[in-house]
């Protein structure tokens, strides 16, 4: 069997669903962790498992992993400690107190059950954005603005540095605003509209923009709502943009007001949904122009 490839983000998955479930104490945690990604990478396709004999897979061993898989894992795990997600050791005495051993630490263990998208995760949680902008439409993909600010909110994030973190989720939420007035102005049905739009919009601060938009939207917003499958477009929007845009002011003013790894981890949190709302919007005013 030819080797595949794995990809870091496929790794990064794998580590999470073995951390989901309770490791032993008497076996260095970073042994077991490794045997079940190898394991996953066996059941998945990627590896071939050592076999017993005929149809008897033999019990997994870090011996079978390959090279690569290991320090793929080890470096999954190393970030997983720089964020707090775990630390080194279960204990204070004898060898389990530092790694190979280590703890999943309560905030670790929120993350985990958080759902998908994981802020301490980069590469996974802008691959997972990718497929959901993708399954939209196959054409479609993530604006490569949008992507720089957000690529800069979870390196913030994993730093530590949560005030710039929320800073850069909300630009990333004011790109994808722009974008949704975009598709507005070449939705709407005659030149003259277009450019009262334009006017109305360009340059204004964003709090202006979205009330502009939904000026234009709110004819045709339970058709949008249900076009997308949503309850309410306006509502789930402008919800979660006020959130973020609130977080963005407070933070990138010299107000003095710090922000907690949890607020700055909420907002990383909300602005997928944010997004995917908003390119469901944009694809669907393509083919269906406003009133």
């Amino acid at each position: 069997m030819e080797q595949r490839r794995i990809e870091p983000e496929l790794v990064s998955e794998w580590v999470r669903a073995a951390l989901q479930k309770p490791l032993p104490a008497h076996v260095a945690q970073l042994e077991t962790l490794s045997t079940q990604v190898y394991q996953l990478a066996c059941q998945a396709g990627f590896l071939e498992p050592r076999m017993m004999g005929p149809g008897i897979p033999a019990s997994p061993s870090v011996d079978d992993i390959p090279d690569q898989l290991q320090t793929a894992i080890r470096e999954v795990v190393w970030r997983l400690v720089r964020n707090g997600v775990i630390v080194p050791g279960t204990g204070c005495r004898g060898a389990n107190c530092i790694l190979p051993f280590f703890t999943v630490t309560e905030w670790g263990k929120k993350c985990l059950v958080d759902g998908e998208y994981l802020p301490h995760d980069a590469g996974l949680y802008l691959h997972r954005l990718d497929g959901e902008i993708s399954a939209i439409n196959p054409t479609m993909a993530l604006d490569s603005v949008v992507r720089v600010y957000v690529t800069e909110s979870l390196l913030s994030f994993s730093s530590g540095v949560y005030l710039s973190s929320a800073v850069m989720t909300g630009v990333a939420a004011e790109r994808v605003l722009i974008l949704v007035r975009d598709a507005v102005e070449a939705a709407l049905p005659t030149p003259d509209r277009k450019k009262k739009f334009a006017n109305a919009t360009a340059g204004k601060p964003i709090k202006r923009v979205f009330e502009e938009i939904w000026q234009r939207l709110d004819a045709s917003a339970d058709a949008l709502a249900r076009g997308i499958g949503r309850d309410d477009v306006k509502t789930e929007l402008s919800g979660i943009f006020d959130l973020i845009r609130k977080t963005r002011n407070d933070a990138g003013h010299p107000t003095g007001r710090a922000i907690p790894r949890d607020e700055a981890h909420a907002l990383l949190l909300l602005f997928p949904e944010y997004c995917e709302t908003a390119y469901r919007a944009i694809e669907r005013l393509k083919s269906n122009p406003l009133p």
